[in-house]
């Protein structure tokens, strides 16, 4: 049996556009022999559309779109993802938004069909909804009793979504004790550093365990926060990985059954963070219709980073850097600026802020205040109102430079370094973002200054700042925060692992106390397994003892 996998990077709602996209992949594989060809978890509608699903056009262009998905299965099998619309007879506590129109609730179901001779002959809904991290299918979908099986072409095969394949007792299992000699999981899978290699070690011993092909067909392409990385899989009955697909791209990957192969991947962190975040950055400027991203550039490793992805993510011309020194700004800073411009070749704008900044405190001073430190906000939010009036003087869109060691202990100003429409590094701890450049550099020829890469981190917003005269080391608030907000240690378990109490005290505070920026942040591109943004979800009120 020859399989065509169609890893493919749709856009949520565009149904005209996923079609094409579509039937062109269904054209090629039937053109080359293919017995069947397979596409991702909701590869018609997009995942996911959210509310969007709710109004009456989404579903009419859904239905009507799944059927001409259905008259192009001629003599290759096809599987496919889509949403399911059923009008609901009984009770429900969700109503479709334009009930009136459309006379009453529906049910709606993650569902992947089997097409063939323009008809189609199975359909198959997911069961195991996931509603955790970055999940919340349970708002939308319903389950149903099922077959789990079919046969085609002389085989009979198991398909299931996503989620389904990750319990144990669940659909793969009962869909192997049924007899299947190959399941199908197709996936809309989001990428964090090492998702690959957990993916390949629970299919593989799965299939190995049931003696069952199975193939694991997983979506590519950024969508707002969230990364798609592709990498789809194909084992064989022993457990023996034949084939995967391209990390991060597009790809139609053709696998003979019948043949014996056998690969053994290798994953690099820093390649697969970097090629992730150049996905995320390309994607969110091109599926939204942007093309400018304005970058204000400070002499300092993260704003020189952030500038480099866009730059190789979006083309030399459709960035701008902004510089905007103050009488804090050093001559270093202003020489590294400069020295980046000319490795870069990419456009700069100079917009000394002094005269702005003298202007304002002239004005406050009858206020009379004795803290520095709205001063030093002052700067950042004068910054902040420049790159947005860049941004709307050329239709762009500001890109924020802030690490995750910034955003969660507050080290960013609001309505300052908080602006922009997308976050790039907001999920990296200050030791990756230099060691993201390191690799960029091996990459690309040294096109970040090492005297960027090196030099002591500060804001320059008072004299002689230093990050860490405000902060406790990078060297040890990279490893805090890991183990705080990804880990969940309480603050017994940091003690014991040799942390100091009076620092992770002041950490918990000052993360709490930063919650409500962080619901102000832009979208931070999520490269981790727990991520500022929609899959960490702490309020901003509340008593949780974190640090006793």
């Amino acid at each position: 049996m020859k399989i065509a996998i169609a890893q493919i990077n749709t856009v949520p709602s565009d149904f005209e556009g996923n079609f094409a996209k579509i039937r062109s992949y269904v054209e090629d594989a039937e053109r080359r022999g293919a017995d069947i060809i397979v596409f991702p978890e909701l590869a018609l509608s997009g995942y996911l559309n959210q509310d969007i699903i709710y109004t009456s056009e989404f579903v009419r262009n859904n239905q009507m779109y799944l059927k001409r998905v259905e008259k192009i299965a001629k003599e290759v099998v096809v599987v496919i993802g889509h949403i399911s619309v059923e009008r609901n007879m009984g009770h429900s506590n969700r109503r479709d938004l334009s009930s009136l129109k459309f006379g009453g609730s529906y049910k709606y179901f993650n569902s992947a069909s089997v097409f063939y001779k323009k008809k189609r002959i199975f359909l198959y809904c997911k069961e195991k909804l996931p509603s955790f991290d970055v999940f919340n299918e349970e708002r939308y979908f319903s389950i149903r009793d099922q077959k789990q099986t079919f046969y085609i072409k002389g085989k009979r095969i198991g398909l299931n979504i996503c989620e389904d394949i990750w319990f144990e007792r669940g659909p793969y299992e009962r869909q192997a004790s049924e007899g299947a000699e190959v399941i199908i999981n197709i996936s809309a899978s989001p990428f964090y550093v090492g998702k690959p290699e957990i993916r390949i070690k629970m299919i593989q011993e799965k299939a190995r365990k049931f003696g069952v092909f199975t193939v694991y067909v997983n979506s590519v392409g950024g969508q707002d926060e969230l990364i798609y990385d592709g990498n789809s899989l194909v084992f064989d009955s022993q457990g023996r990985l034949i084939a995967k697909g391209s990390a991060f791209e597009e790809e139609l990957l053709f696998v003979d059954l019948d043949f014996k192969y056998k690969i053994n991947p290798k994953f690099d962190k820093y390649e697969m963070i970097f090629n992730g975040i150049i996905l995320g950055i390309r994607d969110y400027f091109k599926k939204n219709s942007i093309k400018k991203a304005i970058v204000g550039l400070s002499g300092g490793v993260d704003s020189a980073l952030v500038s480099t992805l866009c730059k190789i993510a979006l083309g030399d011309e459709n960035i701008i850097n902004v510089f905007m020194p103050s009488d804090f700004t050093s001559d270093e800073s202003k020489k590294l600026v400069d020295e980046f411009i000319k490795r870069q070749n990419t456009r700069l704008v100079i917009i000394p802020i002094s005269n702005v900044y003298n202007a304002l405190r002239e004005e406050l001073k009858h206020l009379k205040i004795d803290s520095f430190l709205p001063y030093e906000n002052l700067q950042s939010r004068i910054r902040g109102n420049i790159l947005m009036f860049i941004a709307n003087s050329c239709d762009g869109v500001v890109v924020a430079t802030s690490n995750k060691n910034e955003i969660a202990l507050g080290y960013n100003t609001l309505y300052g370094d908080t602006v922009g429409a997308l976050s790039p590094i907001g999920d990296l701890y200050k030791d990756e973002v230099i060691l993201l450049c390191r690799y960029i550099n091996k990459r690309y020829g040294s096109i970040i200054p090492e005297g960027i890469i090196d030099r002591v981190p500060t804001a320059e917003l008072r004299d002689n700042q230093k990050d860490e005269d405000d902060l406790p080391p990078y060297s040890i608030t990279n490893r805090l925060l890991l183990e705080m907000i990804e880990m969940n240690r309480s603050d017994k378990e940091l003690v014991r692992m040799g942390f100091d109490r009076e620092v992770i005290e002041s950490v918990h505070k000052a993360i709490k106390r930063s919650e409500f920026k962080r619901y102000q942040m832009p979208p931070i591109i999520k490269l981790k397994p727990k991520s500022f943004g929609f899959g960490r979800r702490i309020p901003i009120t509340h008593n949780f003892p974190f640090a006793r």
